[in-house]
């Protein structure tokens, strides 16, 4: 009998142990994958809300490209229209316009004046990075669109 209970407090003993190292490594394995898991999280996947209105405004000039005509050189300038829209105008050799305002959302602008019932309009997108705007202008009438986007540094 005394043999049973030396065999069976050795195995209690030797699971007990090994049960608590297996513990103790599943807890610092958790431990470490939160750890990940959190860091990952702190990331910031959307830069939309980095750039402010102030951000925005200014000249820039660059190239525009549209469907019939050339790559232009082109003026842009932005100018703040309230608390968080712009007001973007440019000029090229072969003319000028200006849109707005356009509601700004960090680094996205956008306008779209379409009319639901004939799908004439316009829409403008705008994206700054840095010093850097990307704009691109869509005019529709009749059917008929003709796109041109705007590349231009400060």
């Amino acid at each position: 009998m005394l043999g049973m209970t030396a065999i069976f407090l050795a195995l209690h003993y030797s699971f007990y142990y090994s049960s608590k190292r297996l513990n103790m490594k599943l807890l610092k394995l958790s431990f470490l994958l939160l750890l990940l898991l959190s860091w990952g999280a702190c990331n910031n996947d959307d830069d939309s809300s980095s750039c402010a209105q102030s951000d925005w405004v200014g000249t820039y000039t660059g190239t525009t490209d549209c469907i019939t005509t050339s790559t232009e050189t082109v003026t842009v300038t932005i100018t703040a229209v309230g608390s968080d829209n712009i007001t973007v105008s440019y000029e090229t050799a072969s003319g000028d316009s200006e849109f707005g305002p356009i509601s700004i959302n960090g680094c996205e602008g956008r306008l779209d004046f379409t009319d639901p019932t004939t799908g004439d309009g316009f829409m403008v997108e705008a994206e700054l990075n840095g010093n850097d705007i990307s704009y691109t202008e869509t005019i529709t009438v009749l059917g008929n669109s003709e796109t041109c986007t705007f590349n231009a540094s400060k």
